[in-house]
């Protein structure tokens, strides 16, 4: 059977989904495995009241590779052309690439995945429009003129948001390399506090570090992570971030040299 949430859990609840790097207006769900046997799922609904159910989730993508990370890794050449453009497709094929790895951190980042996965597609969406939106700030540089890239569904907005992601996942990822000692949960907790939580407010800043202490132990998140044959794990981060947090500065700096890098909190 389903249980209706008390006003202030759907409100905070409202403001997970709203928070998470842009809006979507999917369903999405959290599994809370410290309630009851089976494994009861909360069920997100923008716009909707929110229930708790017994069913399932099983995430898309969630089968493991030998390594995701030396993935992600191997696309990152690829982003910029011969003239050092970031092209779309390249760029997103990286962010598509990180979406197992947000996977292993569980099911407290089902609604990260989902609204990073959300602003791929909406910039994908955007590529048959115009030969020229194969540069990925062309996309932005035609809603300037247009006017639109400040309309929450705007390429822009989703671009901005991806990218926020992206640096709140790197964040975790060089944490973890560098702080062996250090609990998951806090190393979530204090990338957060380094990235994310200047843009968010007091409802959404609590509502994640609910969400943080569900995240898996150190250890589960390291094995799940896999390495290739005769790498490390440390290794294979430092390559990772070393590869692309200059393809995200780049980003960072196109949006805010255009005063796109918006401080709203949400």
């Amino acid at each position: 059977s389903s249980h209706r949430l008390d006003r202030r859990a759907r409100i905070s609840a409202r403001h997970i989904v709203h928070a998470l790097f842009g809006r979507h207006n999917q369903p999405a769900a959290v599994q809370l495995p410290h309630l009851h046997s089976p494994a009861p799922v909360l069920l997100l609904v923008p716009g909707r009241h929110l229930v708790l159910s017994s069913a399932a989730i099983a995430p898309a993508d969630m089968a493991s590779s030998d390594s995701a990370l030396a993935a992600a890794t191997a696309k990152v050449a690829a982003v910029k052309s011969a003239d050092g453009t970031i092209l779309t497709e390249p760029f997103l094929d990286v962010c598509r690439a990180v979406l197992p790895v947000i996977d292993k951190l569980g099911t407290a980042f089902t609604l990260v995945r989902g609204d990073v996965s959300g602003n791929i597609n909406r910039l994908a969406g955007k590529m048959p429009e115009d030969p020229q939106f194969v540069k990925l700030f062309a996309i932005v540089q035609f809603e300037i003129v247009k006017s639109t890239h400040g309309h929450s569904t705007s390429a822009t907005k989703g671009l901005l948001w991806l990218k926020r992601a992206m640096e709140f996942t790197l964040a975790i990822l060089q944490r973890t390399a560098k702080q062996p000692d250090v609990p998951l949960a806090q190393v979530v907790t204090d990338a957060y506090a380094e990235t994310l939580m200047q843009f968010h407010g007091f409802f959404a800043s609590n509502a994640f570090y609910l969400a943080f202490k569900f995240v898996p132990t150190r250890e589960s998140f390291v094995e799940s992570l896999g390495v290739s044959q005769g790498a490390n794990v440390t290794g294979e981060i430092d390559a990772f971030v070393a590869a692309f947090k200059p393809i995200l500065s780049e980003v960072h700096d196109f949006l805010s040299k255009n005063g796109l890098d918006d401080p709203t909190k949400v």
